[in-house]
């Protein structure tokens, strides 16, 4: 038998016959794919006080002890609170695990949490001092400040903040002081940093090195996308403010790059770095970092944005078309591409940046979804959407304002929909803590509140039910825990310099 032939005629026949399947029992199979997402899900719950566990979809426990809390969870591990220890009296068992219930790491400490996108551990001991661990539990920082920040830049510095003198000094892992004793310090760039006392502000080296040209009031890092954590991409040019006058910067040699920046109604957040919004006079419009004019207008623009995916914002004055304020001028969102064409004329309330196709609009006090040829995506009935390059989310968070009955206020329930406008979780949970989670973002976490006699809940009688949908909105964990904690991603909040 020729085995090729009989290969690809196999093949042929194993497609035909498991579309068959699919198509004869539907039901089975969407049966088999909801089994198998409650399978592979691991997940922290709060079953009652002092009563954590971590489970499966199929609400059976993965590790057989219970925990008094879990502090924090990153990438298959999890920072948890042994149920020996005891309330208030100092230092707590904290431990370090992973998702095997196999012990990392023994910590005395209060609280605890991971310094993401690294695996370093900031603790806070009972008489709340703060300090830094690796995961082998040696000490980073000792637990001595009244504060611990990360470098945002570097893995092994951290900003502490004095106890005694309240000032602030950059330290590395080794115990040594590199920057030393001022009120505030801003990491910039690798090796650069933006430091304030009562007397000065400038840009300085890690040797302390003043670096800037001019005294600066402010400066703001640029960044491309943000993400969680930290910034997906970064560059050396920052915003710097001088006598209300903005300047572009370069952070390694101190040379200011262009004057009469426009710091726009984003700040300074450039996806370009070529198309730099500038204003001089009666003129308005974009320069590259060479200083080279690229399009500019007279008396046409209130302010201008940066650009998005090859699309930027602006706003106008224009008349108002309502009858009582016909002469009154009020400013009006519209956006244009780098021709400087306008894709859609100032008639929005408000319109922000452009990610992944769409970006998030407002108008007669309603949000919704426009895409970069000005389409309505998603219609703008919504009293809230979520701006979803923060999360870089398969689907939109929506909420819509449900009046209470003799109350002053509105109670705003959310829910998910896809970029179609469709709804996938219907709109009826509470707007805090739904997120997606997983490798591809492949569940749903969500609250509801519900109202119960002697809860032992701290809000008396009411309290939250936690549950998990997949991201087609079929129910994965019923909504049936106190709380729940999911294990982040190394993947979608890893550092990308």
């Amino acid at each position: 038998m020729n085995i090729k032939y009989f290969d690809q005629h196999f093949a042929v026949y194993f497609f035909y016959i498991s579309s068959a399947i699919t198509i004869l029992f539907p039901a089975t199979t969407k049966a088999q794919s909801v089994n198998k997402l409650k399978k592979d899900l691991s997940i922290w719950v709060k079953e009652d006080e002092e009563k954590w566990a971590l489970i499966d979809g199929n609400q059976n426990m993965i590790l057989p002890t219970y925990y008094a809390y879990v502090h924090d969870t990153y990438d298959n591990m999890a920072i948890v609170e042994v149920k020996d220890s005891i309330p208030n009296a100092g230092d707590k068992h904290l431990k370090v695990i992973d998702a095997t219930g196999k012990n990392i790491l023994d910590i005395k400490a209060t609280w605890a949490e991971f310094l993401k996108p690294h695996t370093t551990i900031k603790f806070k001991v009972s008489a709340s001092k703060y300090g830094v661990l690796n995961s082998k539990g040696d000490t980073l920082v000792r637990p001595i400040y009244r504060t611990v920040e990360k470098d945002k830049f570097h893995a092994d510095r951290f900003i502490v903040k004095s106890e005694t003198t309240d000032t602030s000094s950059l330290v590395n892992s080794k115990g040594e002081v590199l920057i030393a004793d001022f009120t505030s310090i801003y990491p910039m760039y690798k090796d650069r940093y933006f430091v304030i006392t009562d007397k000065t502000k400038q840009l300085v080296a890690t040797d302390q090195t003043s670096i800037q040209q001019d005294q600066y009031e402010v400066m703001i890092r640029p960044s491309l996308l943000l993400d969680k954590y930290f910034p997906k991409s970064i560059r050396p040019e920052v915003l710097a403010l001088k006598e209300e006058e903005y300047f572009l910067v370069n952070v390694l040699t101190g040379e200011r790059i262009m004057n009469n920046i426009t710091p726009s109604f984003f700040g300074f957040t450039t996806s370009n770095k070529n198309w730099i919004p500038f204003k001089e006079g009666e003129d308005m419009g974009y320069r590259n970092l060479k200083g080279e004019l690229l399009f500019s207008k007279k008396n046409e623009y209130d302010d201008l944005g940066y650009f998005f995916e090859g699309i930027s914002v602006f706003t106008k004055k224009v008349t108002s078309t309502t009858a009582e304020d016909k002469n009154k001028k009020e400013v009006l969102f519209g956006i244009m591409d780098q021709k400087g064409k306008e894709i859609i004329p100032p008639t929005y309330d408000w319109i922000y940046r452009f990610y992944d196709g769409l970006a998030k609009c407002k108008k007669d006090g309603k949000y919704g979804y426009i895409n970069k040829n000005g389409k309505v995506k998603i219609p703008v009935i919504y009293d809230e959407v979520v701006n979803h390059h923060l999360e870089n989310d398969p689907l939109l968070r929506v909420c819509l304002n449900e009046k209470q009955e003799n109350k002053p206020y509105y109670k705003t329930k959310c829910g998910m929909i896809d970029q179609n406008g469709d709804i996938v979780v219907p709109i009826e949970y509470s707007p805090y803590d739904m997120a997606m989670f997983g490798e591809d973002k492949e569940y749903i976490k969500v609250r509801k509140k519900y109202h119960k006699p002697n809860s032992t809940y701290i809000w008396g009688e009411s309290g939250w039910d936690y549950g998990i949908f997949d991201k087609k909105g079929r129910a994965i964990l019923p909504l049936s825990y106190q709380d729940i904690r999911f294990f982040e991603s190394k993947k979608t909040i890893e550092f990308k310099n």
